[in-house]
């Protein structure tokens, strides 16, 4: 007679690690995330499954920076593969995580439920605007403010609020500036990174996404008195057929008289020198003197 199947093994959860064998924890059905963090089999490997089996080894963490942006659905997030936490007095060294050892105030954090319902603290959105503008260099975190339009708040608001409330912490001056220059405008970091370009070469007058009456697609920046456009053209327009309404929409533009200067990465990388000078001699042409 045939043998019958035995039941199906359990799903092994996080809780399962807690068992123990003499001296060695129970790892069967589960695959290492990082040194002592561990996930079940059945669970893929994603930045929130990292961040629940961080959170069942070391309960203090708090997820914050570009992790916690994910975790609130940050336009332009960054590499996924390191998870960003606040550890509080305790140090942590683990590969793949990077730990920053400060307290982030209870009123800050937030729980998300994880894998198999496993809790996972997260900075609030205003405190991961705030650690991330003063904790990166000035054109990442400016990104990072300008890619958050979907968040429950203000960047340019909550991150001056969190710096003026919180002076004592390190980079709450740089936070600010970073605030101060942010632009929920923009449509993509190449655009910020184009303004602040453009800003740093004293040319203020140009401003993110300007409609144009009778043209069928927002300017990246405009000189809307001086009709006078820079358009960043990255990868997306070089598609056959977004290149040619770019055309189009160039030429219709040109003929109502504006002067468009499109910029590619290259410029951005290489030729910064000779991009000041083209734009300068636009602004020029159409009457602009550069300030005292």
């Amino acid at each position: 007679m045939p043998r019958l199947p035995g039941p199906p093994p359990p799903i092994r959860t996080f809780a399962d690690l807690a068992a123990t064998r003499g001296r060695a924890r129970a790892t069967d059905g589960h695959r290492r995330s990082t040194m002592g963090a561990w996930l079940p089999d059945h669970v893929a490997d994603d930045f929130q499954a990292r961040c629940a089996a961080l959170a069942f080894a070391r309960p203090e963490i708090v997820v914050t920076g570009w992790t916690a942006a994910r975790f609130h659905g940050h336009q332009w997030p960054d590499s996924p593969e390191v998870v960003e936490v606040a550890t509080g007095r305790r140090r942590l060294r683990r590969p793949g995580v990077l730990a920053r050892q400060y307290d982030i105030p209870h009123a800050e954090i937030e729980e998300f439920s994880g894998p198999g319902g496993q809790p996972i603290r997260v900075a609030s959105p205003a405190w991961t605007l705030f650690d991330l503008a003063r904790n990166l260099e000035r054109l990442p975190a400016v990104v990072a403010l300008d890619g958050s339009s979907h968040f429950p708040v203000d960047a340019r608001y909550a991150v001056t609020e969190m710096s003026n409330r919180y002076p004592e912490r390190r980079g709450s001056a740089a936070a600010r500036r970073a605030a101060s220059e942010a632009d929920p405008r923009a449509e993509s970091p190449k655009e910020t990174e184009l303004r602040l370009f453009l800003v740093d070469c004293g040319f203020d007058s140009f401003v993110p996404q300007v409609k144009v009456p009778g043209c069928r697609a927002r300017l990246d920046l405009a000189d809307r008195e001086r009709k006078i456009a820079v358009e960043y053209d990255g990868r997306g327009h070089l598609e056959a057929g977004q290149h040619a309404r770019d055309l189009e929409r160039w030429r219709d533009l040109i003929s109502d008289g504006w002067i468009i200067l499109p910029v590619g990465v290259r410029d951005l990388r290489y030729r910064r020198v000779a991009l000041k000078a083209q734009v300068r001699a636009a602004l020029v042409s159409r009457g602009w003197r550069p300030s005292s």
